[in-house]
């Protein structure tokens, strides 16, 4: 053959040869498996193409009748595969064809697609690294580790690939999805795209929906607008059953169709910063672009504005400000008055809740950056529930601290106290969230769940909220705990974000600088 090929205690080999020999049919578990290798090895799909094409011409010499009686499989870009059975000149001329289809180089195959983003993105190993407005031809693969990636197909379709994934562009209406998240925005011309997996099959019928395959293969269809016509194959891809799903309906495909909750916060349906975080609906977004007669406003309602103790604290240039905490004191000592209060929240925190902020500490040291304090006067206001950065652990002195307390803040009863193990970094920006959520209290840094406990407790009192600081500088106790650092954006949302959401602000938050 026309290429070397290195199969050390390799299989291939043998099934090829078995395969020609009519030692095995599809009939045979080894037909299974030199399919199955065939589909999802490049490198055995050119082997096999030379081994047809010598095939062939054997025949072409030994034959007057040109007749090789073998069966030849061409695996087909759509994984499913296909049988033909050939004899005599038209398996030369077409053996020929599978040869140059499979071996030319990939600026001969047709381009499909275009990478339209990329964000924070890194490659598995060995795998192409694709860069923005370049094309993707039918048949290439992509093996995204990490980050986010926006393809435009040229029917149309958009798709946002959530990392870690395996895929492959079979054609500009359809998407083999081995393992990942895949979100698609199907536009009525483009129709009955569909994004085929080792489970399913999920056909638009002029839909947005996601589609997750997780590392068992087993495949969930989430629905967001329209309908899906979803089925349920076998692994020759043969139909068992179907489905059709329509808007706010999932369901999960394995070894049988089973209705699962719609979970369309788990996909990634933008990538703009100002979008995405408009789709959570926070209750509230301090941004600190603009401060008013010492009063940071909710962006996204007229009440829960913010007062602010301190005159020109903002830094950073043009719309993109942050508030900086500085003290006085050239020590960095506690007591310089610095701090965000909002008064009252009302019962904000009785149910689930989420706080979101984007901090970056000056230096090591202990320092609030929030604490939810009770509003009844008859309770002790120094117990609260807190985020804090902390720097005297034995375990780790530079981790996150997330503290709730009951609804009445009494320290002798029961709360849950997260201590991670991850250390913050002084002069770098890190995306901090607190989740409170079903019977569960979570707390994240950078996109990544570091630590979680029971949490049966729940904050039914009234509340005020002060940030950058433990208590206000007229308080008699002398815990103040100053943070000293940089402060972008603070979000609270009445109920808990989702790891996927979590993850893409997290990933977003820097695009958007």
């Amino acid at each position: 053959m026309g290429r070397d090929y290195v199969f050390d205690e390799d299989i291939l080999p043998h099934l090829v040869s078995s395969f020609f020999d009519h030692q095995i049919d599809e009939t045979d578990p080894q037909w299974v498996e030199l399919q199955t290798r065939l589909r999802n090895d490049k490198e055995a799909r050119r082997y096999y193409a030379e081994c047809a094409v010598m095939q062939a011409q054997v025949a072409w010499v030994f034959s007057n009748e040109l007749e090789t009686g073998a069966p030849v499989v061409l695996p087909s870009r759509n994984p499913r595969g296909f049988t033909w059975l050939l004899t005599g000149s038209t398996v030369l001329l077409l053996s020929a064809c599978v040869l140059f289809y499979f071996i030319s180089s990939p600026d001969s195959r047709p381009i499909v697609a275009r990478v339209m983003d990329l964000v924070k993105v890194t490659w598995r190993e060995e795998a192409i690294s694709w860069s923005r407005n370049q094309g993707v031809s039918a048949g290439d693969q992509i093996r995204l580790q990490h980050g986010l990636l926006e393809l435009e197909l040229n029917s149309g379709v958009r798709v946002i690939i959530e990392g870690p994934a395996s895929l492959e562009l079979v054609s500009s209406d359809e998407i083999w999805l081995e393992q990942g998240r895949v979100f698609a925005k199907v536009p009525e011309k483009a129709r009955g795209f569909s994004i085929r997996t080792p489970t399913s099959r999920a056909v638009d019928l002029g839909t947005e929906f996601g589609v997750f395959v997780d590392e068992q293969q087993a495949t969930d269809v989430h629905v967001v607008k329209g309908m899906v016509d979803a089925e349920l194959l076998d692994r020759e891809g043969r139909k068992l059953d179907s489905r059709r799903l329509s808007q706010n309906k999932a369901a999960q495909f394995t070894s049988a169709i089973k209705e699962i909750p719609c979970r369309t916060t788990d996909f990634v349906k933008h990538l703009q910063y100002e979008k995405v975080v408009k789709e959570a609906e926070p209750f509230i977004r301090l941004t600190f672009d603009l401060i008013q007669n010492g009063v940071v406003p909710n962006q996204v309602d007229d009440r829960y504005h913010a007062k602010i103790s301190f005159a020109e604290p903002q830094s950073g240039q043009g719309e993109n400000k942050f508030l900086t905490f500085s003290s006085s004191d050239p020590e960095g000592h506690e007591g310089t008055g610095q701090y965000l209060q909002i008064d009252s929240l009302g019962d904000l925190f009785s149910g689930d809740f989420t706080f979101e902020l984007w901090v970056r500490p000056h230096q090591v040291h202990r320092a609030t950056l929030f604490r939810v304090f009770p509003l009844d006067p008859g309770l002790n206001s120094s117990n609260g529930s807190v985020i804090e950065l902390m720097d005297y652990s034995a375990v780790n002195p530079r981790g996150l601290r997330f503290l709730l307390r009951n609804s009445r803040f009494n320290p002798q009863d029961k709360e849950t106290n997260l201590h991670t193990r991850q250390p913050y970094e002084p002069g770098r920006w890190h995306h901090i969230v607190g989740v409170r959520t079903n019977d569960r209290l979570k707390l994240y840094q950078d996109g990544k769940l570091l630590v979680q406990d029971e949490c049966l407790q729940r904050i039914d009192q009234e509340t005020g909220l002060i940030i950058g600081r433990h208590l206000p500088p007229d308080n008699m106790l002398s815990v103040h705990r100053d943070y000293l650092g940089d402060l972008d954006e603070m979000l609270i949302y009445r109920r808990a974000l989702s790891d996927s959401e979590i993850r893409t602000h997290s990933l977003l938050y820097q695009t958007a600088q």
